[in-house]
């Protein structure tokens, strides 16, 4: 699609999406007030599937799809950097900007908020590492 200025955007993902419940899958969250549709919606359960089978730690969702995907909210705003969870694995998920956000537009401080963010994430695995360090059977 083209943007405001008539920028070309190769990361626009609107079509996969529709505004009729019918041609959507109505069992997931709306993006945008969007159903997904159906054909793409199979792409979130693999992506469910594959965590699964990863059983990550910690995920970092980097943007509004990803937090989208995994956690159901579609926006960022205020919730960046919010430690939350995902029906798809029991891990903690903490949902920041896309990078790209930041290296678009210049912007230093969503820069460092996504720094932040990740060493967020970070301080979460080393905790959960070394508690499962003292879990472990000593001999």
């Amino acid at each position: 699609s083209v943007d405001g200025e008539g920028k070309k955007r190769n990361n626009d993902v609107s079509h996969f999406f529709t505004t009729d419940p019918l041609a959507g899958n109505d069992r997931l969250a709306q993006y945008q007030s969007k159903y997904v549709l159906q054909g793409p919606d199979e792409d979130i359960r693999d992506l469910w599937r594959f965590l699964r089978s990863c059983r990550p730690k910690v995920i970092v969702a980097c943007g509004s799809v990803a937090s989208w995907a995994l956690t159901g909210e579609d926006r960022i705003g205020d919730g960046a950097g919010r430690v939350t969870t995902t029906k798809a694995v029991v891990a903690p998920v903490i949902v920041t900007y896309h990078p790209a956000f930041a290296l678009h537009r210049n912007d230093e401080r969503a820069a460092s908020l996504i720094a932040q963010h990740f060493a967020k994430a970070r301080g979460l695995l080393v905790q959960q590492v070394e508690e499962e360090r003292e879990l472990a059977v000593p001999f």
